[in-house]
């Protein structure tokens, strides 16, 4: 039996810490990010963990319980018969046409550019690949907008990496990453990733160089090819929103943009290497 205890802010966490040193207590510290556990032996068959997150409120995201909720639905999945997925490739979901986007900067009439945002991408990803299961999709679903961040972090927590620190009598006695974490669930992660960027280059691929860029979860073309890019789209079982940008300028380092949904400028720092042609591919090994 597992019994855990919110215990307030990586401040309370510093100030317990500290007190069970001084007490020569046994336990174990596991962080990653904003989080901390402290995690005291098992007795009469009860593990007492307690758990710190944040500076503040301000730091809980809206939807955050998603992150445990997902986790258990990949351990559902694998004790049903489900393989860890397998994957040769970290790709980057960024890419970017700088001819294209530098022609309509330079162009004598002011041009707007249409974007296709997909909703909630990873984690309607994971439910595409049979990570997590309908009722805990649908739930998610319902609320996207509200816990937008937290589902966007249930799928990268997945990636996280935990760093477990032993402590023995208050000494600090042995520090280790979390590789039975890392194992088990860091590939989900990568799969999601590698599902999105064979759709993000068959977009680009398909367009034909007819495209500005892909940021993430976005596809910025010429209104034009809305209908080609809904179709792909629609094959893979995404739902999307749209909205309107103008590039302002683009160099060898930035890009800059108007957004007219959020009425913002926006801008984005450009890698080159980053930069297609029809040979280009996100998929490389790099291990």
């Amino acid at each position: 039996m597992k019994t855990t205890i919110r215990s307030g802010y990586l401040n309370s966490f510093d100030r317990d810490l500290k007190t069970l040193q001084s007490k020569k207590g046994t336990f174990k510290v596991i962080s990653s990010g904003l989080t901390r556990k402290i995690i005291f032996p098992k007795y009469k068959e009860e593990t007492l963990k307690r758990l710190y997150y944040g500076n503040s409120s301000k730091d809980k995201l809206p939807g955050v319980h998603m992150v445990n909720a997902v986790r258990r639905n990949i351990d559902a999945f694998l004790k049903k018969g489900g393989k860890v997925p397998k994957t040769k490739y970290n790709p980057k979901l960024v890419l970017y046409n700088y001819k294209q986007i530098k022609k309509v900067i330079n162009a004598k009439n002011p041009q707007l550019i249409y974007a296709i945002d997909i909703n909630a991408c990873f984690f309607r990803t994971a439910y595409n690949l049979k990570f997590i299961n309908k009722s805990l999709f649908d739930k998610a679903w319902i609320k996207r907008k509200e816990w937008k961040f937290g589902l966007l972090a249930s799928i990268g927590s997945l990636n996280k990496q935990e760093m477990i620190e032993e402590y023995k009598n208050g000494v600090l006695t042995k520090t280790n990453m979390n590789e039975e974490y890392r194992d088990k669930y860091s590939p989900f992660y990568w799969a999601v990733i590698n599902e999105v960027a064979k759709v993000m280059m068959e977009i680009a691929n398909t367009l034909n160089d007819k495209f500005y860029m892909w940021l993430t979860d976005c596809v910025y073309i010429d209104r034009e090819h809305a209908n080609i890019v809904e179709g792909i789209l629609n094959k893979h079982n995404y739902q999307y929103k749209s909205f309107y940008i103008e590039f302002e300028s683009i160099n060898e380092r930035i890009i800059k943009w108007h957004d007219y949904k959020e009425a913002a400028p926006k801008y984005i720092n450009y890698n080159m290497f980053l930069n297609y042609t029809k040979d280009y591919t996100p998929f490389i090994k790099t291990y």
